[in-house]
């Protein structure tokens, strides 16, 4: 006869996909056990990614407004964007970067206060532990070099560059480039991707946090790339339910991130004494 506990009671038992037995090790596997607590607690989930989206969204609008109505005002003669709003977008960008680092660390904190049987809600996502300026530092500094190449892929990209020659493709040699600059940029900072979990959890400086991080993941680091980038295109299945969707798929790479933490850096618990949560939440059936 199948069990149906409530959500995180009598945990750990090794068929809980929240309780990890062997050896540390990035695992494919991760992607399905991130789902499994996903459609536990969807409601936690998606609302705390949903308020993550519009909190960046919300930082990052000054700049937004200020280059659109730059772009209104040259609507009859186009120009790449001054150098005013490339600025504001740089410095929203790392305000925004900083922001979003910091309310991720706390989502992560959330799942592993769960896996310690230590139930929070959505308003856990703003309790960073009190390591809210070491990581919106982490986010914000980390964030420079793809805002730098990103306002310059868009100054060669921007209608007004494309027609300034007679060779229409006399840019894409450049765009190229900085699209594959962008790309080298993405493969040196994922050894440090599990930074903000353990600044978070750990509570060690930023250094420490990152020389820790690289040691985790170098050690498997075409394995980790390998579940990092499949969990991203599962995250991104929601945007063909009319995009909308992609609020009820976009938390399972911040899972599976911290269940990759888990595995390294949380013990399993031994003791399977219930534990009682809200009865709303919904458990696990377990056989």
């Amino acid at each position: 006869m199948s069990e149906v506990p409530p959500n995180y009671a009598a945990y750990p038992r090794q068929t809980d996909p929240r309780q990890y037995f062997g050896p540390p090790c990035f695992r494919f596997d991760a992607i399905g056990e991130a789902w499994q607590i996903l459609k536990s607690d969807m409601a936690t989930w998606v609302v705390a990614v949903f308020l993550i989206m519009i909190i960046a969204v919300a930082v990052h609008l000054p700049a937004s407004i200020i280059g659109t109505m730059e772009a209104i005002q040259n609507v009859a003669n186009p120009r790449p964007p001054s150098a005013f709003v490339q600025l504001m977008n740089f410095a929203f960008g790392m305000l925004g970067a900083g922001v979003a680092t910091v309310l991720y660390a706390g989502l992560f904190r959330v799942a592993f206060q769960r896996m310690r049987l230590q139930y929070e809600g959505v308003a856990g996502l703003f309790n960073a532990a009190g390591q809210g300026w070491n990581l919106f530092a982490w986010g914000a500094l980390t964030s420079i070099p793809s805002l730098a190449l990103s306002a310059i892929l868009t100054a060669v990209s921007s209608p007004a560059a494309a027609r300034s020659g007679a060779n229409p493709f006399a840019n894409l040699g450049i765009i190229g480039i900085l699209v594959l600059a962008m790309l080298l940029i993405g493969l040196l900072f994922f050894p440090f991707f599990l930074v903000p979990a353990i600044v978070v959890d750990q509570k060690i400086p930023l250094l420490e946090a990152a020389m820790l991080s690289w040691r985790t993941v170098s050690k498997q680091f075409f394995v980790a790339l390998g579940v990092y980038l499949v969990a991203v295109l599962a995250a991104g299945l929601g945007v063909f339910a009319c995009f909308i969707g992609v609020f009820f798929t976009a938390p399972i790479i911040y899972l599976t991130i911290a269940i990759m933490y888990r595995d390294h850096f949380i013990p399993p618990i031994a003791t399977e004494a219930p534990i009682c949560y809200p009865p709303t939440a919904p458990g696990f059936e377990t056989g």
